[in-house]
């Protein structure tokens, strides 16, 4: 069906039943190497040429959480819908707990990856608890939003929605949004003292952005701000970073923060502590 499609890199499935003979067989030869398949939760897919190719994501469509609890957190992420669209989470790591809610009070769980669909002014509201190192590599947890999309809120809310003091785990948004094409701005990320490698690759691939936040850190560890930016294409300005940086390794933080960003024309009074 799909063979030697090798620009091919996302395909929406919603069979429930793939059971008949060969109905299925090579339809996805020779597509991309890495991808999105969305399908029916309940449906079982094989990996490979006669299911869902080898190195894409799979991410099954879900309900929203169950309400399962209610309180006020001191700060959560409101995302705002702008379009109709899929939202939820593409990894999710065991060191998060999530709390996904509808009105900022009654809260339910996502446990696991998949996305459920939203539709235009819908509004989302995350927080949650970090309580351990995130892995490198594809173990972490990344959210998906296919839609434009714009959030309010501190990413500390993410971390402890409690107290929303910095984390003192390391990865802590390591490539957490990367891919978010219809992201238009980022959270508030207000955090002073960074782990190893807090933001790497945060908002990687995520052209819709126009601009970055503040970043107000002055204690910073290697890797932090690695690939953050990376390949977003849409930026046109950067917000200047602070005067003063302490801490060893700081060079190896701003590593690749910037390529790819083909809309920076003029950097020439960026300020860089280093």
């Amino acid at each position: 069906m799909f063979n030697g499609c090798s620009n091919l890199n996302h395909i929406k499935c919603m069979a429930t039943n793939i059971s008949a003979s060969s109905c299925t067989s090579n339809w996805v030869s020779n597509v991309a190497s890495s991808g999105t398949f969305i399908c029916d939760a309940t449906t079982s897919w094989n990996n490979g040429n006669n299911g869902i190719p080898h190195g894409w994501s799979k991410l099954p469509i879900i309900d929203f959480p169950e309400v399962t609890v209610q309180f006020n957190p001191a700060d959560s992420l409101k995302f705002t819908v702008k379009e109709d669209a899929l939202f939820g989470l593409t990894r999710k790591n065991s060191a998060y707990t999530l709390y996904f809610s509808k009105d900022n009070e009654n809260w339910g769980q996502l446990t696991t990856s998949g996305v459920f669909e939203v539709k235009n002014d819908d509004v989302i509201y995350v927080c949650g608890n970090l309580t351990g190192d995130q892995s490198v590599g594809t173990n972490n947890t990344n959210f998906s939003i296919t839609g434009k999309t714009t959030v309010e809120g501190s990413i500390n809310s993410l971390w402890d929605y409690a107290t929303l003091n910095d984390t003192t785990y390391r990865y802590a948004c390591y490539r957490m949004f990367e891919g978010c094409s219809g992201l238009l701005n980022t959270p508030s990320l207000p955090a002073i003292t960074l782990t190893e490698a807090s933001y790497a690759g945060m908002f990687k691939d995520c052209t819709g952005l126009t601009t970055t936040p503040l970043l107000p850190a002055t204690s910073l560890y290697r890797y932090d701000y690695v690939a953050m930016f990376k390949n977003c294409t849409g930026l046109t300005s950067i917000q200047d970073f602070p005067t003063y940086i302490t801490k060893s390794n700081t060079a190896s933080s701003f590593a690749g923060m910037f390529e790819g960003c083909s809309g920076l024309t003029d950097l020439s009074t960026l300020r860089l502590p280093l």
